[in-house]
């Protein structure tokens, strides 16, 4: 799997542990332990139940199998140092253990149990956390260039203005504040407050050929009002919005937008919105930051504390809307798996 499709200080180090677990590695494990799963659009792979629960059903009847005790509904509190290894202490017990992996998430969407408090217990261990941010999560834009475009979906390509490098096609989504949808998302990653991001409206046609079909059309219906011009080409109220970034008056007939056309193009094909801000970490999906990966090394141990772990979102690692995330925590927690058996396995010979 490509690392560039991920946010990280160690893209070699990213890459090579999901090369080593990679998509076909999860989805040959799962089917193995009794899943089914069904491939969607672009190769992405979901349960065939298309239910998220039947995941967590796949491991926990394995655990179930092979008598393993889960403990849930308990607070970590503490954790720390003993002699060969590791005290958990909970709002309701303490743990021992030779070996301990720190895979608590983030400080995204709190509603499912990350509130952040993995980063505090990492610290207690000695270990420093990069800044933190929403990410894939929906973007606050200024507020006079989506007007009367609430609840518009539209398919479009995106790109931030200042790194032309990073381009996504997909559906965005207009709110009364901004803009969501997995473009909304894949952007959320890279972009920033003040920030812009261009919008094209129509990724499958070329300047040169849009500019001809409207100079064609606005010669056939000299008569057409500019707000019907654009009818039939883009969203009713797209069209609106793109005039009025143009300064054109809607009921402008056609005979008088010869020479609009290049900008009506330019505006189509990259409708500038400026970034405000986002909807913050309750609202986002993933946390943006983490653990340094300076501090883990290619089997993400500590390099720290011998036998401490980290997997998952709570590293400096953030990947792009499109189940990126996902395959990270099973990659990362397979590498810390495998790990961990054969440093037991040395100890035991």
């Amino acid at each position: 799997m490509d690392a560039g499709h991920y946010c990280t200080s160690a893209p070699k180090t990213v890459a090579e542990i999901l090369n080593a677990f990679g998509k076909q590695d999860l989805l040959s494990y799962l089917t193995e332990l009794g899943g089914c799963f069904a491939e969607g659009d672009e190769g992405k792979i979901y349960p065939s139940s298309f239910q998220a629960a039947s995941v967590t059903d796949i491991f926990r009847f394995a655990l179930q199998k092979r008598k393993v005790e889960v403990k849930t509904g308990e607070r970590v509190l503490q954790i720390g140092r003993k002699e060969n290894g590791f005290i958990v202490t909970t709002d309701k017990g303490k743990y021992a253990s030779a070996y301990l992996v720190l895979a608590s998430g983030g400080a995204a969407a709190k509603h499912f149990g990350t509130d952040g408090s993995g980063y505090e217990l990492a610290k207690s261990m000695g270990h420093s956390v990069t800044q933190l941010f929403p990410a894939l999560v929906r973007l606050k834009t200024e507020r006079d260039k989506i007007k009367g475009l609430k609840g518009v979906r539209s398919a479009v390509e995106a790109r931030l203005e200042n790194n032309k490098d990073k381009s996504f096609r997909g559906d965005v989504i207009f709110s009364d504040f901004g803009i969501g949808g997995n473009i909304a998302y894949k952007l959320s990653s890279y972009a920033k407050s003040g920030d812009s991001v261009l919008l094209d409206f129509l990724p499958f046609t070329d300047r040169e050929g849009l500019c001809s079909l409207l100079a064609n059309k606005a010669r056939n219906y000299p008569e057409m009002p500019a707000e019907d011009f654009l009818r039939c080409v883009v969203h009713s109220a797209v069209a609106k919005a793109i005039l009025n970034a143009c300064g054109i008056p809607v009921s402008t007939k056609c005979s008088h937008l010869q020479k609009k056309i290049e900008e009506i193009v330019r505006q189509i094909k990259g409708y500038r919105l400026r970034i405000e801000g986002n909807t913050g970490f309750d609202d986002a999906q993933v946390t943006k930051g983490g653990i340094r990966m300076e501090e883990v090394d290619e089997n993400l141990m500590s390099r720290i504390v011998r036998g401490l772990y980290f997997a998952g979102e709570i590293l400096d690692v953030d990947g792009e809307c499109g189940g990126y995330n996902l395959q990270w925590a099973f990659s990362s927690g397979a590498r810390c798996a495998a790990a961990i058996a054969e440093a037991i396995a040395n100890e035991n010979r």
